[in-house]
């Protein structure tokens, strides 16, 4: 008698074991999305890019025109250093919040996601590089235009895969 009721015992704890299991499962799948649902999102932290990208071009013209001094200088990077941090972490946090279903990406999402990473390891290099080139105006002039360029590329890549996304990017925003 007593072994039967060990055995009822066990028996209940693995159904509920197993149903905390399955139920936690469905649960995480459900915070995942498809790859294209992904990659709509991109475009707000495109958008912030843009934004930050228009600060950027100002302290560096506001530098290049000795309207402010190289310690100013410095310390708006030093800002913007900030600003990227926490840009990357809202980015990463929310990767890892709603990451993407296993096979739903295609060619074009994919290389769009990757590419909008991509940009905030240019903002980090570009900030670098105007950390180490703050004392020679004319090559952090030059420089600075250099790493434009890796980040129109990266974007280039974004928009590119946005105009190849952009049927099923429309069926997303009809839902």
């Amino acid at each position: 008698m007593r072994k039967k009721k060990i055995l009822i015992i066990v028996f209940i704890l693995l159904c509920a074991l197993t149903g905390i299991s399955v139920g936690h499962y469905f649960w995480k799948e459900s915070k995942k999305m498809t790859g294209v649902e992904w990659f709509a999102e991109q475009e707000s932290y495109v958008k912030q890019m843009e934004t930050y990208t228009d600060s950027m071009d100002d302290i560096m013209t506001l530098y290049l025109n000795g309207t402010i001094t190289k310690d100013d200088f410095l310390n708006h990077l030093s800002v913007k250093q900030d600003e990227l941090m926490i840009m990357k972490g809202m980015y990463q946090k929310e990767k890892k919040a709603h990451p993407v279903r296993t096979g739903t990406h295609n060619y074009a999402t994919k290389k769009g996601c990757e590419a909008v990473e991509k940009c905030y390891q240019a903002f980090d290099d570009l900030i670098l590089m105007a950390e180490k080139n703050a004392d020679d105006k004319k090559a952090l002039a030059y420089k600075y235009i250099a790493a434009h360029e890796t980040l129109i590329d990266h974007l280039s890549d974004y928009m590119a895969s946005y105009e190849t996304v952009s049927e099923q990017l429309e069926e997303i925003k009809d839902e």
